[in-house]
């Protein structure tokens, strides 16, 4: 039977055609072969005339005994009369071997027999391929029957069909592990190698390992996980793995239990070093159940109960939001994506790594791509992050960042740092950058604002700008920082009566970048589409720009970094032809900065 067949008929038979309850003879029957029907007059609909248990009640009431049966019994009977299951028990072990070899860690602590007065030395490190033995035992005595007991877990209603239902709750119900997210102390972290050889010395380190393993327990897991001891960080190959893979393994964890060693209570989030750490942020937003403990390895929420998911207690979630700006929403049912890839890297504006590659390896899994991990690389790596995000991203709101630029690049940010000045209130509205507000995750900006059809390329970021000419009216050199200064730019419109713009709008950037750019211009990322080659401006509405220059050629532009944001406030509805520009990777003052060093003219 194949898949087409069967969701046709679901569809048919779950109608109104059918009525919702039937009489079905228990003897006395003289339907045809492979019939439970009886030989009086009944309904035959085309090709489900051999399939159906019984259309309706015998006419001529001579059943000896009858049985009532519903609309969905007799749609699980017809489907499966005589017919292979979609997907055999075997069928689900197979769906185990790929669950474990892609939602399980490569190594787990064993805790099944750990006791109050275990040490770090007692719990065992197994391997990927022991828990999956182990477990794959109680998979292979799964019968039709358990499953179906378990239908609500699959997410299926009463009339599907479990085989074509999310199996990912029923095995993790099978194969449960806990995982940790805590801050690491500057020494005395369990290793892997003294986790797998038993010889680790005792310590604050494994004590509070060996306090997680004991909690992990109480929430019913036979296994545990911790990035300090679980990593063999010998091998490149695991270590590769557990980096791109530890979003998917934090999801899949029955329980995240997060230990905050500086706080007693939600009032001490303010100053908990936790939440400013690169790591964390998946292990906030990808675990599905987070159970939180404080100082002494007392609960955060001591009067939640223990099968509480901690992220959706009102009084924790409000904290964290207050302290992080996640709203409440995503930290209980985020999505992965470059989707408002924006707001993500704005949660991670604040946040500092240890080694400089990690900012942008812990934004693998958020963000849900895919690169090569390769520690020594430096700024590269957040380079590389960049690029790829801007391949599978098609908000403008991407652009949305001040400050430094990438060292290869100056239409990519540095850090996620960039972001940052979305923090400020004013500026998120000024900018119509709100958080999102639900979780259908839905771009800050509409449609029809900006370009969604923008390519980086070896040359540069090709984009669609509505260019707007622009004069000096003031250069002010006080900026504390050297060779910076403001700058006042108006916007060189034609307006009704030949009367000139009143608007300006102020730059801070290193002026000394400007000396071999003498053109400069205005790009209106966020306009309006008025048509396929026009934008539009509407009056009293602000925009954000970009700050262009340009030597000589009027489709190769260099994007000036700024240390604010050049917010331009429009006082007149104005529109204007769109213009595809290349911003190159590269300026003219890079290119000749040796030459401009040696002249002195460049500090």
């Amino acid at each position: 039977m194949s898949r087409k067949w069967h969701i046709s008929f679901t569809l048919w038979a779950s109608s109104s055609l059918l009525p919702r309850r039937y009489v079905v003879p228990t003897r006395g029957c003289s339907g045809g072969e492979g019939s439970q029907v009886c030989g009086h007059t009944h309904r035959h609909l085309h090709i489900f005339r051999n399939k159906l248990t019984c259309y309706k009640s015998c006419q001529t009431g001579s059943h000896v005994s009858q049985s009532i049966i519903d609309r969905t019994c007799l749609i699980n009977t017809t489907i499966f009369r005589g017919q292979p299951p979609f997907m055999t028990v075997q069928e689900l072990q197979r769906a185990f071997e790929i669950y474990v070899s892609g939602h399980v860690p490569a190594h787990l602590l064993d805790i099944r027999d750990i006791g109050t007065t275990s040490s770090v030395n007692d719990v065992k490190l197994l391997t990927r391929e022991h828990v999956r033995s182990t477990a794959r035992l109680r998979i292979e005595a799964l019968t039709e029957a358990d499953i179906l007991a378990n239908r609500a877990l699959l997410g299926c209603e009463e009339w599907e069909d479990w085989r074509f239902g999310d199996l990912t709750p029923l095995l993790r119900m099978h194969l449960k592990y806990a995982i940790f997210s805590h801050r690491w102390l500057s020494t005395g972290e369990p290793p892997f190698h003294g986790v797998s050889t038993g010889t680790t010395p005792c310590g604050d380190g494994c004590t509070k390992l060996l306090n997680f393993c004991k909690k992990a327990k109480e929430f019913g897991c036979d296994y545990a996980w911790s990035d300090t001891c679980c990593i063999d960080k010998t091998s490149s190959a695991e270590l590769e793995e557990a980096i791109r893979s530890m979003y998917r393994w934090y999801s899949s964890a029955e329980v995240c239990i997060t230990y905050l060693g500086a706080s007693s209570s939600v009032k001490d989030f303010e100053a908990e070093p936790w939440f400013t750490r690169g790591w964390t942020l998946q292990e906030l937003l990808a675990p599905r159940r987070s159970k939180f403990y404080g100082k002494e390895w007392m609960p955060i929420l001591p009067q939640i109960p223990l099968e509480s998911n901690d992220k959706e207690q009102d009084e924790l979630s409000s904290a964290i939001e207050r302290v992080t700006g996640i709203p409440r929403h995503q930290l209980i049912a985020f999505r992965p994506g470059c989707s408002r890839a924006w707001e993500k890297l704005l949660w991670a504006s604040r946040r500092t790594t240890t080694r400089l590659e990690d900012m942008a390896y812990c934004l693998i899994g958020i963000l849900d791509i895919n690169m090569p991990i390769a520690y020594g690389e430096g700024e590269w790596a957040f380079h590389r992050l960049m690029e790829v995000v801007m391949q599978r991203c098609d908000e403008p709101e991407i652009f949305a960042w001040v400050g430094l630029p990438s060292r290869y690049s100056l239409v990519l940010p540095s850090s996620p740092a960039c972001y940052g000045g979305i923090l400020d209130p004013k500026s998120a509205t000024t900018l119509r950058l709100e958080p999102s507000q639900n979780q259908q995750i839905l771009p800050a900006w509409s449609s029809n604002i900006g370009d969604r059809t923008f390519t980086l390329t070896k040359h540069g970021l090709e984009i669609d700008l509505l260019m707007i000419d622009v004069e000096m009216v003031e250069i002010d050199e006080s900026a504390e920082h050297h060779g910076d200064a403001w700058l006042t730019l108006r916007p060189d419109w034609d307006l009704p009566g030949g009367t000139r713009a009143k608007e300006t709008i102020r730059v801070h950037t290193d002026i000394r970048r400007l000396y071999l750019e003498p053109q400069w211009m205005l790009g209106v990322v966020n306009y309006e589409k008025a048509s396929a080659n026009h934008g539009r401006l509407r009056a009293g509405t602000t925009y954000l720009c970009f700050l262009l220059g340009s030597p000589y050629d009027p489709t190769k532009w260099t994007k000036f970094y700024t240390r604010n944001f050049l917010i331009l406030p429009c006082e007149h509805d104005m529109e204007g032809l769109l213009r595809r520009v290349c911003l190159r990777q590269r300026s003219t003052t890079q290119e000749y900065l040796p030459w401009l060093k040696a002249t002195k003219m460049y500090g």
